[in-house]
């Protein structure tokens, strides 16, 4: 193990947690531990103020967004590289070989895992596609006809929408607006249950190590304020399932899937993040340490990967804050 490492973690925002989870990693590996928070305006970024260094970089969709990272990356002599949000990850999954050229290991799943994750649609085809457990549904450009036949109440949902934006609830066809009839939508039955999230880790030889899922009991702006980790052998074992399935075409690192479950043997899977979730956290209060398993595989160490975490870890999240006197505008 070297005696110090530099992570990047892009489009830091509010992710303090996930920096404090790669700190905690760095500590049990006595190792020194390096922090590089980039954000479109590091200022206004907690995260941000959390990090060793902070650093300016633009829009990931403008086009010296990959100037920018690649030469942060050079300059600073990065090891890891976590991207943590959905917009980026195509700029990250398909540009791997110039990274692993320069030394920088990225958390990242192949292209074709990644653009199923940002398409609701065709990550519902690969569920059903595999035979596991999925909501009947399908594209939401539909004729009269097609509409009746739904099987109601429906749930309508853009297909690379995230947050829970966008999403309409109908009873009948009489509820649907007509403008989001089209190909950029799908549809999906609408199940009732409690609704959970399944972290899962599958190492740099494919191999998924851990799984572990949490019922997401509150949920603010689509992530979860209140979780708890829960032990549920039928969802666990589809997971390793699924993650068995997404391995064979790239899937690698930290991801999740979203799920709703009837009962302990009645659930779908119905929505993939190829990317640390925002309640990874709990996870890795309870035992789960993904943090600490990529700077194993950044580094071709042992893994200590392993599904030994604590069943009923409760996770209540609140407000905190970060307080600094303003700048002069000149060195903004």
């Amino acid at each position: 193990m070297p005696k110090k490492i530099t992570i990047l973690i892009s489009s830091a925002g509010r992710r303090n947690a996930l920096i404090a989870s790669f700190r905690a990693a760095a500590a049990r590996m006595d190792t020194e531990c390096f922090i590089i928070a980039t954000d479109m305006r590091p200022l206004m970024s907690p995260a941000c103020h959390a990090a060793d260094l902070a650093i300016s970089v633009p829009h990931c969709l403008d086009p010296s967004f990959e100037e920018k990272i690649k030469a942060i990356c050079t300059a600073h002599r990065v090891n890891l590289l976590v991207p943590t949000i959905d917009t980026e990850l195509p700029f990250f999954a398909n540009n791997v070989g110039f990274f692993n050229d320069n030394g920088v290991f990225v958390a990242i799943s192949s292209p074709q895992v990644v653009n199923m994750a940002r398409d609701k649609l065709k990550f519902l085809h690969f569920l059903t596609g595999k035979n596991i457990s999925a909501p009947n549904g399908g594209s939401a450009s539909l004729t009269s006809a097609q509409l009746d036949a739904l099987p109601w109440p429906c749930i309508f949902k853009p297909r690379d929408g995230s947050r829970s934006i966008g999403i309409v609830r109908a009873n009948t066809p009489n509820e649907v607006p007509e403008n989001i009839l089209n190909e950029k939508y799908i549809w999906q039955e609408y199940w009732r249950g409690k609704e959970f999230t399944i972290n899962f880790f599958i190492n740099r030889f494919g191999q998924c190590k851990c799984v572990i899922p949490h019922e997401r009991v509150e949920v603010r702006d689509g992530e979860v304020s209140k979780g708890i980790t829960r032990r549920i052998p039928a969802i666990e074992q589809q997971t390793f399932r699924l993650a068995e399935q997404l391995s064979a075409i790239g899937a690698r690192g930290a991801l999740c899937v979203q799920a709703i479950a009837r009962n302990d043997d009645k659930f779908i899977f119905f929505e993939l993040n190829a990317r640390f979730g925002g309640g990874y956290p709990l996870a890795h209060n309870a035992g789960a340490h993904f943090a600490q398993w990529l700077i194993e595989d950044t580094f071709c160490l042992p893994s200590t990967a392993n599904n030994d975490w604590t069943d009923g870890r409760v996770m209540l999240r609140f407000d905190d804050a970060c307080f600094f006197d303003e700048p002069h505008p000149e060195n903004l």
